[in-house]
């Protein structure tokens, strides 16, 4: 699956779930993590099979938690946008960063669920 060119000029890979691609937005403001079912032709949840949209929302929940215990966010903003990407992609954001993060969060997220990093040592600092 390739990824909309905007998503690839604003993020980074940092890791693949069994069926989304993890991006990291490269946005020092916030911590900012998107997931991009990996389905060709895709641009709604609802166009995905029955088995996709579970998974979809099993690994959103995995991530999710994993952002929770990296961050302890007061509020988690998730969404599925198209205004801008007609590639589906689930932006999952915390609005306000109380640190900077450090690789920890590679390891929660790792522990977190079935999930596969790819090696972007130090990525992650420029939250």
């Amino acid at each position: 699956m390739t990824l909309h060119p905007q998503l690839a000029q604003d993020c980074s890979v940092i890791g693949h779930f069994p069926l989304c691609q993890l991006l990291l937005m490269e946005d020092a403001n916030y911590p900012w993590f998107i997931l991009v079912p990996a389905r060709a032709d895709i641009t709604e949840i609802h166009q995905l099979s029955v088995a996709d949209q579970q998974q979809l929302m099993h690994e959103s929940v995995v991530l999710s938690q994993a952002l929770e215990q990296a961050f302890s966010p007061d509020k988690l903003n998730i969404a599925a946008l198209g205004n801008v990407v007609p590639q589906l992609h689930v932006h999952h954001i915390l609005p306000v960063a109380h640190d900077v993060m450090h690789m920890q969060l590679r390891d929660d997220i790792a522990q977190s669920g079935n999930i596969q990093l790819v090696g972007t040592e130090g990525l992650l600092q420029c939250l």
